[in-house]
């Protein structure tokens, strides 16, 4: 509705029906291109999925005719009336199909998959995941005033009871996001008088895209977590552009699990002043720090994984060689 067009919603009650195409026609005053394949007009559809799509290409108003033929026998789909299954879209049918929890976000249907296996995992062990995990490539920002848009307002979750840390069972599993060597700094060992930044500072480091290329830390990061909930950060010394959201991730320091704990991720914007600087930072937070202070890490390789046996994020930090 931002975009002032016509928009209508088809939907079929039937939980034996679903409505399936995807046709996209961008029409011009010299020509016309046509898409149908299997993607959505998503994210996933057009980011992270794998999806195939034919191409159609049309001058006008010369091929106008050949045009019209191709899509003549989908034109009920591509130009719908209003009836018992089309419904022309306007806030109060938004509103409506809201309070009937009929609009997930697609950030919502993928943490309710996470959810399912984190619930599948819970009634009992399962067998080794056959598939290895690699990361897909993530969708450019919207600009950040689309991002504040209704944006909701976060709190810090709870932490996690504290428990005795447990041997790693099993090996890392899930798709290598980003590596880092921690420098001092950044593994809390600062010499007295000086102050640490709090936190790992999520830098270039030196790392490759799975898809190649050195990622982007001005952005790269804010992409790799925007299915958490992001609010502008506030208080003393906090820039206008100033965001932060907590994400969910298991913890494992040499060889031992210390659990899964609520880490904050700040991420600003104007904080980078070239590759040597960072935009953003995953901060310990009050109850990991003594730990991260006394097992001494400087120097350790920090490994990021994403989409373990629980759809979450793994921190893996070891002495690798």
């Amino acid at each position: 509705m931002l975009w002032s067009c016509d928009s209508y919603v088809f939907h079929n009650p039937n939980p034996r029906s679903t409505f399936h195409p995807k046709i996209y026609l961008i029409e011009k005053k010299k020509d016309a291109t046509l898409f149908v394949g299997s993607n959505n007009l998503t994210d996933g559809g057009f980011y992270t999925n794998y999806e195939v799509a034919s191409k159609y290409r049309f001058k006008l108003p010369a091929e106008l005719s050949v045009l019209k033929k191709f899509v003549s026998p989908v034109a009920d789909l591509m130009e719908p009336k209003e009836g018992d299954l089309v419904k022309k879209l306007t806030k109060a049918l938004i509103n409506v199909l809201s309070q009937r929890g009929d609009l997930p976000t697609e950030v919502e249907v993928r943490r309710r998959k996470r959810d399912a296996r984190r619930t599948s995992k819970s009634e009992g062990p399962l067998p080794p995941n056959p598939f290895t995990a690699q990361a897909p490539p993530s969708p450019p920002l919207l600009p950040k005033h689309l991002r504040d848009h209704d944006a909701p307002g976060i709190k810090a979750p709870p932490e996690p009871l504290t428990t005795a840390p447990t041997p790693v069972v099993a090996g890392v599993t899930g798709a290598l996001v980003w590596r880092k060597v921690l420098p001092a700094t950044d593994a809390l060992q600062v010499n007295p008088g000086s102050k640490h930044v709090g936190g790992v500072r999520l830098t270039q480091a030196k790392f490759e895209s799975p898809h190649g290329g050195l990622i982007d830390q001005t952005q790269y990061f804010r992409q790799l977590f925007s299915d958490y909930e992001w609010e502008q950060e506030t208080g003393r010394k906090r820039a206008s552009d100033q965001e932060h959201t907590f994400v969910p991730m298991r913890l494992t320091i040499r060889g031992r699990d210390y659990g899964v704990h609520n880490f904050e991720i700040g991420h600003k914007p104007s904080g980078e002043a070239g590759q040597d600087n960072y935009t953003t930072i995953l901060r310990w937070g009050r109850q990991l720090t003594p730990l991260i202070q006394d097992l001494n890490i400087e120097g350790a390789t920090l490994s990021l994984y994403e989409g373990d046996e629980e759809g979450g994020f793994l921190i893996d930090i070891d002495d690798v060689a």
